[in-house]
């Protein structure tokens, strides 16, 4: 594996005004700023992890590159590093890697092998990355993209018959690595040189692959998975741990995707789409403490291409969630109890038009991230770049 850094050249920063159409009947008092285009003249590029600083001015991507218009086995890894709107380093982790046995389902080639990005305590990042059947791999970087080490490797932390899923911080800055070893979820804790410090293998488990997770500020833990053998017979399998790595609450819900975020009152908010006929729906249900369900909700309905759903509390209550509808960019705010209090929704429009895939969001108290990726026609050009939209709302 090699690093190089990406001349200045090869990566073009646009800032483009993305009109937002305010749906009629919604009321808002939020500040969506001047989204950020980051693109490559060569390469067609696709999301594939995120993460910001604690005050939302820092920001770090890793993003799957491969030929304009020529999507294949081989794909660039590459992380980008943007401060203020302006893109600091462009650097590929892991240029042209054997991705042909990876499992990717819907997901595009490659992108299945980004486990996670974290940032670091000096401001740099760690990179997970794992190929199919082979440990994980935890790469460091400097706050200037430089590798830490040899080609940034920290080492091989995935132990030998665990496959990893996510790596992701706890919000008193832990680190954490999750797996699977045979059908059983394994947490792995790593100290700040990356090497692991306690590690808990759970009871079996219910999922075939570990999708999200995410941490209170107590150090609880709670984790989204998904089982099933195709698209139209999926389940989630949701999981709530104490501190102490014990489970306290779990249950499985109908559906593909999924995520999960806690609520001011200990319960949580799942969005998830469900497979409905020849296209897909989008739910948000209200969860107690317990993981029961208190209500449901359609938000969405006939989505032929789900974007993958992001959800993230609001600090003065209630949730964000961020997405895409009829391809394009969708955003909404729920209360507590799921009643909508407003939504933005972007459609495309031809003959120029931008389509919607990879969405995150990333919440920093009441400013909120969104990098997703844009596949963008106009007239005969077509492109896909990865986009970055900041608001805050109160």
């Amino acid at each position: 594996m090699t690093c190089s850094s990406i001349s200045s050249e090869r990566v073009a920063v646009a800032i483009l005004v993305a009109v937002l159409s305010l749906m009629p009947g919604s009321s808002r008092a939020t500040d969506f700023q001047t989204p950020i285009t980051v693109e490559d003249s060569a390469l067609d590029l696709e999301l594939a992890a995120a993460t910001t600083s604690s005050d939302g001015t820092d920001t770090w991507l890793v993003v799957t590159g491969h030929a304009r218009g020529m999507p294949g086995q081989k794909a660039t890894v590459r992380l980008v590093h943007l401060r203020a709107g302006t893109v600091q380093t462009s650097t590929d982790i892991a240029p042209a890697m054997s991705l042909a046995s990876l499992p990717g389902g819907a997901l595009p080639a490659g992108r299945r092998a980004v486990k996670g990005v974290v940032r670091s305590d000096d401001g740099g990042a760690l990179v997970g990355l794992a190929e199919a059947g082979k440990p994980g791999v935890l790469l460091a970087f400097t706050p200037e993209g430089k590798a830490r080490g040899s080609n940034g490797a920290v080492g091989v932390k995935s132990k030998p018959g665990v496959e990893m899923d996510i790596l992701t911080r706890f919000a008193d800055g832990r680190l954490l690595m999750i797996g699977r070893q045979e059908s059983h979820p394994v947490l792995m804790e790593l100290g700040p040189d990356g090497s692991i410090g306690r590690d808990w293998v759970l009871p079996q488990g219910k999922a075939t692959l570990l999708a999200r997770a995410a941490s209170g500020s107590d150090g609880s833990l709670f984790m989204v998975g998904r089982g099933g053998e195709s698209t139209r017979s999926m389940w989630l399998w949701l999981c709530a741990l104490s501190p102490a790595r014990e489970i306290t609450a779990e249950s499985t819900v109908d559906g593909n995707n999924g995520d999960l975020a806690r609520l001011a009152d200990g319960g949580f908010a799942l969005v998830y789409d469900e497979a409905a006929d020849a296209s897909y729906d989008v739910f948000v249900k209200i969860l107690g403490p317990d993981l029961k369900e208190r209500s449901v909700k359609q938000v969405l309905k006939g989505q032929l291409f789900p974007s993958g759903y992001r959800i993230a509390p609001v600090p003065s209550g209630g949730f964000i969630v961020a997405g895409g509808k009829d391809r394009g960019l969708w955003i909404a705010r729920y209360d507590s109890s799921g009643r909508e209090l407003w939504a933005e929704s972007r459609t495309p429009v031809p003959p120029d038009i931008e389509m919607v895939s990879s969405v995150e969001l990333l919440a920093r108290g009441d400013t909120f991230v969104v990098p997703y990726t844009a596949y963008v026609v106009k007239g005969r050009e077509q492109r896909q770049i990865v986009r970055i939209l900041t608001f805050t709302t109160g």
